[in-house]
């Protein structure tokens, strides 16, 4: 009966190291494995910054003035209607937030080599805006959060 015991034990041990170690305990599988899309080197991923910072810093313009405007319901979809992006840019995250005294957004761009693959490199642009309040006067802001390689938003 150990022996049995000590069989299973090894067989089962032997299964798992397969498995951690991505062996397919022989034969070809059906199923070719999925791929994220084309390989993009650094410098290719690097090469996409300016047009997506360029997309996030005309989003922020846009969500600037429909936060002026008292919109502040304005969703992402209203402005990817208006104002396609790029090919390969998405629009990640385009968030108004009220705050007391103020209004905050932010917009991020990400790029995607193909629909369905992981973002390879992102833009975020930050806008504020206060309105005319007594001697102080309208405040509309946007100004860069930053790029990120490697990442989306």
């Amino acid at each position: 009966m150990s022996t049995i015991r000590s069989a299973s034990a090894i067989a089962v041990g032997t299964a798992i190291l397969m498995v951690l170690a991505g062996c397919s305990a022989g034969g070809d599988d059906a199923a070719p494995a999925k791929t994220t899309g084309p390989d993009m080197s650094e410098a290719q991923r690097k090469a996409t910054l300016p047009g997506l910072t360029a997309d996030a810093e005309t989003a922020a313009g846009s969500m600037l003035e429909s936060i002026a405007a008292g919109d502040l319901d304005a969703d992402s979809n209203t402005y990817l209607e208006a104002h396609p992006l790029d090919e390969h840019h998405h629009l990640g995250k385009w968030e108004i937030t009220k705050r007391p005294g103020y209004i905050a957004g932010t917009v991020c761009v990400e790029y995607r080599p193909t629909e369905d693959a992981d973002p390879v490199a992102m833009s975020t642009y930050n806008v504020t805006y206060s309105a005319a309040e007594g001697s102080m006067p309208e405040s509309k802001r946007s100004s860069p959060a930053g790029t990120g390689l490697n990442t989306g938003c």
